[in-house]
């Protein structure tokens, strides 16, 4: 049985036990141990804590500009979890790179999740100052005909998003987003659908990388002019 006296431990009539640095060796029976002194620090590699922190900083700041749009359309996600930590546990999983490179998947990231059928295609284009989103609304059951249309434009260069949950219904096949702080930088979009009580959503589709005010950049593979 050991006490403690004062920080110190003690054994068998309150010897003291020497530190690794006195010992040298000792005997057991008629076998013999020798303990090896550590000298300095141990450290953990300077790169991957360093990783975890610059990949923790860009979730963050991405997650933080759309907090806005997050708090309607992933507040049903998770459950037993806030809204923030449920994003920013999917936003995680689509950073890489090393520092201070490390970049964003847009073309993964869901800035809407939920069980709600979405579309199987889509596509968005700027039109001047604004962005035109496009969708099938093809073979949809009547009470889908009501959802709202989620329209999302994020500016990396200004960490700002700009968004709506109340664009008009699927049946519209098309709408517009404003954007005119966006003029002549590039954005990444979404589209998405939401009930109009709110309380569900559709997994947002990528409808690409544009440059507002300019020419079309890039867009997913499966999309195709409508």
């Amino acid at each position: 049985m050991t006490i403690k006296n004062n920080g110190r431990t003690a054994g068998q009539k309150n010897q003291r036990i020497r530190s690794a640095r006195s010992v040298k060796k000792r005997m057991i029976g008629n076998a013999s141990y020798t303990l090896v002194t550590i000298t300095g620090k141990t450290t953990m590699p300077k790169e991957k804590p360093l990783m975890q922190k610059e990949k923790l900083l860009k979730a963050v700041a991405f997650v933080k500009a759309l907090n806005p749009l997050l708090y309607i359309t992933y507040r049903f996600t998770c459950e037993k979890m806030s809204f923030h930590k449920c994003a920013m546990r999917h936003v995680l999983n689509w950073i890489s790179g090393n520092p201070p490179n490390m970049v964003i998947n847009y073309s993964k990231i869901l800035v809407a999740s939920g069980n709600r059928f979405n579309t199987d295609r889509a596509a968005a284009k700027p039109v001047g100052d604004t962005i035109l989103f496009k969708w099938e609304n093809d073979l949809i059951p009547k009470d889908y005909a009501t959802d709202k249309a989620v329209l999302v434009a994020y500016c990396e260069a200004l960490n700002k998003c700009i968004f709506t949950t109340m664009g008009p219904p699927r049946t519209a096949r098309k709408a517009q987003l404003p954007v005119a702080e966006f003029r002549g930088r590039a954005v990444h979009t979404w589209l998405s659908f939401i009930t109009a009580d709110g309380k569900q959503v559709a997994d947002s589709i990528y409808t690409g990388k544009l440059i507002i005010g300019k020419y079309r950049l890039r867009s997913t593979a499966k999309q195709k002019d409508l």
